[in-house]
C-alpha cells in the first residue's frame, strides 16, 4: 500500500466546488508552524489547501473520546 495514496489535491469537491491548490515549497518547518493534512480522508479540506498554520492560530487542541475501526 502506497504510504501517500490519499494525500494527493483534489481540483474539486464533492459538490464541484473548485478548490484552491496551495503550494508548498520545499523546506523545513520552523519552531511554531504546523501543517495540518490527513492521509486517511482524501476529501480532507487541509493543508494541501489553506497552507501552514502559525502556533498561535491554533486555539484549542481536540481530542477523541470515542473511536471505532483500526
Amino acid at each position: 500500500m502506497n504510504c501517500c495514496a490519499n494525500s494527493a489535491q483534489i481540483s474539486a469537491d464533492i459538490d464541484d466546488h473548485e478548490m484552491p491548490q496551495y503550494r508548498l515549497r520545499e523546506r523545513m518547518l520552523g519552531d511554531s508552524e504546523y501543517l495540518f493534512m490527513s492521509d486517511v480522508n482524501p476529501n480532507s479540506f487541509d493543508a494541501r489547501y489553506f497552507g501552514l498554520i502559525a502556533g498561535l492560530q491554533i486555539q484549542h487542541v481536540v481530542e477523541p473520546f470515542f473511536t471505532w475501526g483500526k
